[in-house]
């Protein structure tokens, strides 16, 4: 977990150092140098954090190292993400000034005091002292410098495991395979068997239906899914792959997993994609871990398939922690805060946060570290009992349930008593950065007092959901949360939102699913230049500001009702809109077809439902719906 948040947070760090923000404004503060050093000595630290990660369960020098610099490096992006974010306010809010010297004076003007003056150069330069300790640290400590590695992309990688869906219309070709595959007396004696088809045709999806399949399991003792990603000569990787040995280590492997089905299940994820070396390490740990563990404890061979996993991935792992045992995760729940605290990163300018996410989401169904609910219609998730201990063990004291101390950055309640009660005890923390609220039986009411503190006491906080919770007012105080990234209101009988929401720069996600009072967004709205999801959901009373077509990077946007709105026209330019889009006609359309083309829906090419509404009928119906 450590090493997903030092990588994230050391790339953030130095992204915002090079930041066009930065680049301009820096010597106009005379601070041009100690950016500079702090994103030196930033990269000089980022060169060891491999082997200092490597060594922090034999070292307790090293783990003490990596927590010390945990904290640095959080204080370094909190600071760096304020001054950054002060910045982008003040140009936002005086970018229609004309003037040039007028518009330098009230630039300087917009920005915060403790922003502008000696102060701050002063923290910058303590900023730059500790980080120069710490790497000092590093060099008495001897670590190997070398690279932090990317973020492997895993979009084109395909898995086994398959969502229970039934397959349609394949039905006669998955049986003719499994027949090739179970027939004793075949004569052909089949090795391969081609599924050939253009892309998109269900190829995969065949194989993996063919792979789950309940007689094909029964049959074959080991299965091993292969993916092989570029061109290569077929017969020559499956001779490769059709090692005696390989079995024979595979079925030692299991005979040591005691029956429990949880363990092999494990111990067949770790031995995913590993050759024979690896297996034969795999097996040494788990004659190890089961001479160490004969009290039937499989805990160590379910972190068999932990330890292999990428940075990023084992810190989307530990962040399920959060989330109580048999609750029902919903995948964008998952996914947006992932985002918001950095543990998604893109290794290239063609992906979107939201592919990367949904691959992470891909590998802890197939490690069966979460599985899909039953009558899994809404992409909910939940996680084994023994799943959700590791999880635990894994993210250690930065993450807790239903109380806090002066370590935990990410916090989840069960209701709001349990969190009245821990707020009377910690008045302030400035290391929080998650506040989730999930509900039991009952909800509980969070008055905007108690709103307005935790506000107050939390101010660097990156997610905060707090649906449910019977919210009417939401504090102006908002405003002041500069890093928060994720914000979820949904289900609470908001009828306005404070026009200070529009300051939050940095806000991707807000959620007002069924937030059925609300009536109205502000104006400046399309301020929000980071947001890429508006959830509203069931908001049928709610009116989207005018201009909404500059929201360019908006990646979801629900629902959108000709009538409440200024037209279709307000769609045109929001191609980069995902999932499933509603469109709710309440109203006569003048001109059907003027306002069928302003949508421009054939440039929304990322969509995959679009469900169209009419509330009355209207002559023009069948003539909108073939121009759309």
């Amino acid at each position: 977990m450590a090493e997903a948040i030092l990588c994230g947070v050391a790339q953030t760090i130095i992204e915002n150092l090079g930041s066009a923000t930065f680049e301009k404004f820096r010597p106009l503060w005379n601070i041009t140098d100690d950016l500079e050093s702090i994103k030196n000595t930033v990269s000089r630290i980022q060169a060891v954090l491999l082997d200092a990660l490597e060594q922090q369960n034999r070292n307790h020098q090293a783990s003490d190292w990596l927590e010390k610099l945990k904290d640095t490096f959080y204080d370094a992006n909190d600071l760096l993400g304020e001054y950054k974010f002060h910045i982008e306010l003040a140009l936002q809010q005086e970018e229609t000034i004309g003037n040039s010297a007028g518009k330098v004076r009230n630039f300087f003007r917009s920005i915060p005091l403790a922003f502008r003056n000696h102060k701050m150069r002063l923290r910058i330069i303590e900023l730059r002292q500790k980080l120069i300790a710490m790497a000092e640290d590093r060099n008495n400590l001897h670590f190997n410098e070398g690279y932090v590695k990317p973020q492997e992309s895993l979009n084109r990688e395909t898995f086994p495991c398959l969502p229970n869906k039934e397959v349609i219309g394949r039905d006669d070709d998955k049986n003719a395979i499994i027949k090739l595959l179970l027939e004793p007396n075949n004569e052909e004696n089949v090795s391969i068997i081609a599924i050939v088809g253009i892309g998109g045709l269900g190829k995969t999806k065949l194989a993996q239906h063919i792979y789950n399949d309940e007689n094909v399991n029964t049959h074959f003792e080991l299965k091993i899914w292969v993916c092989v990603i570029n061109v290569f000569e077929v017969k020559a990787i499956a001779e490769k792959t059709n090692n005696t040995k390989l079995g024979e280590i595979g079925r030692e492997i299991v005979g040591k997993c005691q029956g429990v089905p949880l363990a092999k299940e494990s111990i067949g994820n770790a031995l995913y994609l590993e050759k024979k070396d690896g297996w034969l390490k795999i097996k040494d740990k788990v004659q190890e871990n089961v001479i160490e563990q004969r009290g039937g404890n499989t805990f160590p061979i379910l972190r068999l398939s932990y330890d292999p996993l990428p940075s990023h991935i084992k810190g989307c792992f530990a962040y399920c922690s959060l989330f109580p045992k048999t609750y029902n995760i919903d995948k964008m729940t998952l996914i947006q805060p992932w985002m918001a605290h950095g543990l998604i990163q893109l290794s290239n300018n063609i992906e979107q946060l939201e592919d990367v996410a949904n691959e992470c989401i891909k590998h802890l169904l197939c490690r069966s570290f979460l599985y899909e609910a039953s009558n899994n219609f809404y992409g909910l998730y939940k996680m084994h009992d023994l799943y959700h201990d590791l999880a635990l063990s894994i993210a250690g004291p930065n993450f807790r349930f239903d109380y806090l101390d002066g370590k935990t950055h990410h916090v989840s309640f069960s209701s709001v008593s349990s969190f009245t009660k821990t707020l009377s005890l910690v008045k302030e923390s400035y290391k929080v950065r998650t506040i989730l609220f999930t509900h039991g039986g009952s909800f509980g009411t969070l008055d905007e007092s108690t709103l307005s503190t935790l506000i107050e006491s939390f101010p660097r906080l990156r997610a905060l959901d707090i649906h449910k919770l019977n919210i009417k007012v939401m504090p102006n105080s908002v405003g002041k949360l500069v890093h928060l990234k994720y914000l979820d209101l949904s289900f609470n009988p908001i009828e306005t939102l404070p026009d200070s929401i529009t300051t939050l720069l940095n806000l991707q996600t807000l959620k007002l699913q069924e937030c059925g009072n609300l009536e109205q967004l502000s104006r400046d709205i399309t301020k929000l230049v980071s947001l890429r999801h508006l959830d509203n959901r069931g908001c049928y009373k709610l009116r989207l500001p005018q201009e909404l077509r500059k929201m360019t990077g908006l990646q979801s946007l629900p629902l959108f009702i000709v009538g409440n709105n200024d037209g279709l026209g307000e769609l045109n330019g929001l191609n980069n809109l995902r999932g499933t889009l509603r469109i709710k006609i309440l109203v006569q359309l003048e001109d059907v077809n003027s306002q069928s083309e302003a949508k421009n829906l054939r440039e929304k090419q990322h969509l995959k439902k679009l469900n169209l509404a009419w509330a009355h009928h209207e002559g023009h119906d069948e003539m909108l719906l073939d121009c759309l």
